[in-house]
């Protein structure tokens, strides 16, 4: 039927009458790692669940490869999951719980311990064995989960925020970890997740959800830099929206940044609703008022501000400037070598990136 995979056709869940997956479809690619990434409550570890036979859809369709899976029991898709809470069994140990997976597919003692170890070899868990769960930190207690999950040898391997419940050392550690084995193993998976530098950490494709349904596809840079709704932009980063208008002359006007708006160029609408445009930190500049970096005038394509707090985060510094004549505070951030040096209360000068994204009355992006 296709090249992906998994394929997603209309999927819809819902509970009480109340739609948790709205009519979904999407592809995975073959060997690709893929994340479902959006807030709680999005849909996306139903999503998870409904492909692997965990979750009754009410409607649409799974395929895995060529094959329709949508009214087959979970043993039969050739799919493992990788929870959340791990799933250990407590009474066995490392070695046993990852042979578990190879005694359901009926593989024999001296193959299953031989395959079994070959496994926790790779995870890093050599010489733990014989340990038992509550012997282990957090981090080697998902390696488990994760060698048993992969001696299995599914066709896709689905990962429902596997790091969310470990510390944030343990977290960067462990995708990093995750990254790794995906490249060694090569396996199809499906990786559900909350967190925006997780997913864009380890993607080959992000899917962006919301209420649902899935609001956007791309790879991580793509997805990021060119946000598709005002949703999107707000979920995959902190950012300022500042309202603005088009001119008759379809150009962007926004008071709060005065002229410098005249740099956003052309907007192909003919709306004379409110519009937003959106003041990433890393898209904003900070300089004395009257001056650029080579000393030049260029008062003219500024606005001022106030510095309003400072905080120093270790490697960036991070500034909130509140507008002059306005009630709008935007973000400035710098690495800490880049710093340029400003304190609460000094007046400086604001620009921004020169095509900062516009987004209409509904969300939607139109420049």
């Amino acid at each position: 039927m296709t090249e992906d995979a998994v394929v997603v056709e209309e999927l819809t869940v819902a509970y009480d009458d109340e739609k948790a997956v709205d009519g979904m479809s999407f592809g995975i690619r073959d060997g690709e790692l893929f994340c479902l990434l959006g807030p709680s409550g999005c849909g996306k570890t139903t999503t998870l669940r409904a492909i692997a036979g965990l979750e009754d859809p009410d409607g649409g369709e799974v395929y895995i490869g060529d094959d329709r899976v949508s009214d087959e029991p979970p043993h039969s898709r050739d799919t493992s999951v990788v929870f959340q809470e791990w799933a250990l069994f407590p009474r066995k140990t490392v070695a046993e719980n990852v042979e578990f997976a190879l005694r359901m597919d009926g593989v024999s003692g001296e193959k299953r311990q031989r395959e079994a170890r070959a496994v926790i070899e790779k995870v890093g868990l050599s010489g733990r064995e014989e340990a038992y769960p509550e012997e282990l930190s957090g981090g080697q207690k998902q390696r488990v989960a994760l060698a048993r999950s992969l001696a299995a040898d599914p066709s896709v391997l689905l990962l429902d925020e596997p790091l969310s419940n470990l510390d944030e050392g343990l977290r960067r550690e462990m995708r990093m970890e995750v990254l790794r084995l995906h490249e060694e193993f090569g396996k199809t998976t499906v990786h559900v997740t909350h967190d925006q530098e997780e997913a864009f950490t380890l993607a080959d494709r992000v899917g962006v959800m919301r209420d649902g349904r899935l609001v956007q596809v791309g790879e991580p840079s793509e997805v990021y830099s060119e946000p598709e709704t005002r949703f999107v932009e707000g979920f995959l980063g902190e950012t300022t929206f500042v309202e603005a208008n088009v001119t008759e002359g379809g150009r962007v006007d926004a008071p709060v940044v005065g002229s410098l708006t005249e740099d956003v160029g052309g907007v192909d609408t003919d709306t004379t609703e409110a519009i937003e445009v959106s003041l990433r930190p890393e898209d904003v500049s900070l300089t004395r008022p009257g001056t650029s970096a080579d000393g030049g005038d260029v008062s003219g394509r500024r606005s001022v501000g106030e510095v309003i707090q400072r905080i120093d985060h270790g490697s960036t510094v991070r500034y909130h400037v509140g507008l002059d004549g306005t009630d709008e505070t935007v973000l400035a951030e710098y690495s800490t070598r880049g710093d340029p040096g400003f304190e609460e209360g000094d007046d400086v000068a604001v620009s921004l990136a020169e095509d900062p994204p516009v987004f209409d009355g509904d969300g939607r992006r139109i420049g």
